[in-house]
């Protein structure tokens, strides 16, 4: 918030007033100056990250990863919305407004003005020893949210003990198991909304935002069987955009690969 106060730019501070894309990318531009980047969207390059970062980009532009019943990637992921938004997100690299290969702690070290990031860098954050702040994630037509989602559990077809395994389900997903994993936990925000009753950390600051950002507007990565597939082609293929690939062929690449594993797996 130092560098924003300096420059004389005010984070958003409510929902409806989230900066549009082209505000953002102003914002950035008018940060990035003696070394330091406006913004920062790598906090891995490969892994989970880099869909957890640019799927809201994707969804605030009206484009769709996948078709609904999560079969087809082809004309969705390569759609000209997503073309478009893969345009936008290489102009950030492509002017310098962003380190395409950052540190871990570029943010925490003061060599960004802004970075993307999850709940979970929040304690980290705690420790720092200057003023920062939470706002909402930019908009396009419409305010679209963050990317939800994380681990699940479940029984195996093998289970010696279904009722034993069952009962154990029911503790881990009850709202007090899941306030207590935010609490004890990495301080990811609590997957079930009763669990947020019991918790008074998401009633104002940082957290108030982030609460509202899920309640509001939570969208969970595809639901398909050939998620492996998808995750790893995206993160792939968006790095290299980030490092001046052609946006169309990157994404044509996720569709062919997608598609071409579904129909030789479980298009049967």
């Amino acid at each position: 918030m130092d560098m924003l106060d300096a420059a004389g730019i005010t984070a958003p501070e409510k929902i409806e007033d989230a900066w549009t894309w082209d505000e953002y990318y102003d914002v950035c531009k008018k940060l990035t100056k003696d070394g330091i980047y406006g913004g920062n969207f790598i906090q891995e390059k490969s892994g989970e990250w880099i869909i957890v970062a640019f799927q809201p980009f994707l969804v605030a532009n009206g484009a769709q990863l996948l078709s609904d019943d999560g079969s087809k990637a082809e004309g969705y992921i390569n759609s000209e919305k997503a073309i478009q938004t893969g345009i936008y997100l290489q102009k950030f690299a492509d002017e310098g407004l962003i380190n395409v290969d950052p540190t871990a702690t570029e943010f925490q070290e003061g060599k960004c003005a802004t970075k993307l990031a999850g709940a979970w860098i929040i304690p980290t954050l705690e420790q720092a020893d200057f003023n920062w702040g939470v706002t909402y994630i930019p908009q396009k037509e419409a305010y679209a949210g963050s990317t939800s989602g994380g681990w699940t559990v479940g029984v195996t077809p093998n289970c010696q003990n279904v009722d034993a395994a069952m009962e154990f389900i029911h503790y881990l997903s009850s709202p007090e198991a899941c306030a207590s994993f935010t609490v004890d936990g990495p301080a990811y925000p609590p997957v079930r909304y009763s669990a947020y009753d019991l918790l008074d950390i998401y009633d104002d600051g940082p957290n108030k935002i982030i609460k509202e950002t899920l309640f509001e507007e939570g969208h969970a990565r595809p639901a398909t069987p050939n998620y492996p597939i998808f995750t790893q082609k995206f993160s792939e293929a968006f790095y290299d955009i980030l490092l001046g690939a052609d946006v169309k062929t990157s994404l044509d690449d996720i569709a062919n690969s997608f598609d071409k594993e579904w129909e030789a797996t479980y298009a049967k």
